[in-house]
């Protein structure tokens, strides 16, 4: 059909609409679609829990198919989770508490921020806090808290004409949607200053560090919490995700990512 998913998930793992497969590893912003009708950017730090490799921060969401209003979502510290973490619509907050929801006068926007029961579909069990929001008729975002990182889905209806972004061109053709494919296009690159929805784009705080091999305890243990994620690609992402932090500290929030993106 013409509707399509694209995730992304840890750090920095993107699944395209048209369900290819690939990685970023740079902080900035970048576009994760760019469209007429929507323009998505997402905001890549390296955090505390994932100090060599960039993970989601940040989400705007703006365009034509939303009346032009703009979505942001950010987590912007120093306290972990939903709690250092601010949404606003038009540059004014909203979900402040926890639980909550919000719907904009022109029903535009519907939002929710709840938490999930982790332990109620997964071995590991916790409490996560997810945002969703609903945007106009085609359009729906949803979003998995880690303690300083976040995960998102996107689900849209195919806009007419053109997109692109890291999330591929939605042409349901996969092969043009691998890594090299995105950088030739320039997609994979971060975006300028003036190119940033986010006020400026984040300077290069550190290199990304090069992939290492894993401790083999921790690699069997964050496999074993990771066994529940889904397709084997998802369980190796989730696994390899633990290794570059180090610890299975964050494997079980991982892995509820992976089953609930």
């Amino acid at each position: 059909g013409n509707e399509g998913i694209c995730a992304v998930v840890g750090n920095f793992h993107v699944l395209t609409f048209d369900a290819e497969q690939h990685r970023e590893r740079r902080s900035g912003a970048f576009w994760l679609v760019n469209s007429p009708q929507v323009k998505i950017q997402g905001l890549f730090k390296f955090t505390s829990r994932f100090p060599g490799v960039a993970c989601l921060t940040g989400l705007i969401v703006t365009g034509d198919s939303i009346s032009g209003h703009t979505l942001r979502f950010e987590h912007i510290g120093p306290a972990e989770w939903q709690t250092g973490t601010r949404v606003t619509w038009d540059n004014h907050e909203v979900l402040p508490g926890f639980p909550s929801e919000y719907s904009s006068p022109d029903g535009i926007l519907r939002g929710r921020k709840q938490s999930v029961d982790a332990g109620s579909a997964h071995k590991v069990g916790g409490t996560l806090p997810v945002f969703e929001f609903y945007l106009g008729t085609d359009l729906f975002v949803y979003i998995v808290m880690g303690p300083d990182f976040a995960s998102a889905a996107v689900r849209m209806k195919k806009p007419p004409g053109a997109q692109d972004g890291v999330c591929g061109n939605f042409n349901c053709v996969g092969a043009d949607d691998v890594q090299a494919q995105v950088q030739a296009r320039g997609f994979a690159q971060p975006l300028s200053a003036a190119e940033s929805l986010f006020g400026g784009v984040p300077g290069v705080d550190a290199q990304p560090a090069p992939d290492r091999p894993c401790d083999p305890p921790l690699e069997v243990e964050a496999r074993r919490i990771c066994a529940d994620a889904g397709s084997r690609e998802l369980i190796d992402a989730c696994a390899y995700d633990s290794c570059r932090a180090g610890s299975t500290r964050v494997t079980p929030v991982l892995e509820a990512m992976d089953r609930m993106l």
